[in-house]
């Protein structure tokens, strides 16, 4: 909604960096603020997929 000019979104810059150079979303304020991290779950009932697998080994190494 925020890129649609409704309001104002909380937003992880490193998602959307290129929403903001292209003019879609506008940072306000130098600051941001590191709200921790994200949790990646499944459920242990189901073996884990080639593509979950591919998946979490991609988040892992994207997260250095």
């Amino acid at each position: 909604m925020a890129a649609r000019g409704h309001g104002a979104g909380l937003l992880p810059l490193i998602l959307f960096r290129n929403w903001v150079a292209l003019g879609r979303l506008a940072q306000p304020f130098a600051e941001q603020v590191d709200a921790g991290g994200y949790w990646l779950t499944r459920l242990q009932s189901s073996p884990e997929t080639s593509g979950q697998r591919a998946f979490r080994e991609w988040l892992v190494e994207m997260s250095g």
